[in-house]
């Protein structure tokens, strides 16, 4: 029984540590500029700001 205990305490603490570093990705993404240049992505930035 301690061991399935510690079988699933592992896999939880993977996927807590999966969860962590995909929302620091999604972050990341949300505060970088976008990578385009010209109109299109002054247009995205003017609405964001909105």
């Amino acid at each position: 029984m301690q061991s399935h205990a510690a079988t699933i305490q592992a896999i939880l603490a993977r996927e807590l540590d999966e969860h962590l570093r995909q929302t620091q990705l999604v972050r990341a993404s949300l505060l970088l500029p976008p990578r385009s240049s010209g109109i299109a992505a002054t247009g995205a930035q003017a609405q964001a700001s909105r």
